[in-house]
């Protein structure tokens, strides 16, 4: 659902495949992690990103880690330490000043995955504090 003109955008199935296999890749290559061995967090509201990238991990075998707020606000430090999570997907501000609030208590935690495609919100990511950020 595009929010700005609210109205939805569909994807085809090539499409879908093509993105699939690109964040597949990514994972690998960019953070290293490794079929039917990594685990992969994903904090999100169910969404389309949420779907490419949980297919991605499908492609190659990665375990997903759902991370759902309604437990609790610490809930995503002690998920991601019980599976020993290097990388979470995330969609949102709120989702991501929430990691970073409670840092030092993620204990693996290398990456952050930001699922949404806003150049603003770009911005203001790779201005958050003392923390290096790579979109």
């Amino acid at each position: 659902m595009n929010t700005a003109t609210n109205t939805v955008e569909w994807i085809n199935y090539s499409d879908v495949l093509k993105r699939t296999k690109y964040i597949a890749d990514g994972l690998l290559v960019q953070f290293g992690l490794q079929s039917r061995q990594s685990f992969i967090g994903i904090y999100s509201i169910n969404c389309m990103e949420y779907t490419l990238i949980e297919y991605a991990c499908y492609r190659h075998s990665l375990m997903i880690v759902p991370i759902y707020d309604t437990l609790g606000s610490n809930i995503a430090s002690f998920i991601a330490n019980q599976t020993e999570l290097t990388t979470i997907a995330i969609d949102n501000m709120e989702r991501l000043d929430r990691i970073i609030d409670q840092y030092e208590q993620f204990h693996q935690l290398k990456h952050l995955i930001w699922l949404k495609n806003d150049e603003q919100i770009t911005k203001e990511i790779r201005n958050k504090g003392r923390y290096h950020f790579c979109v």
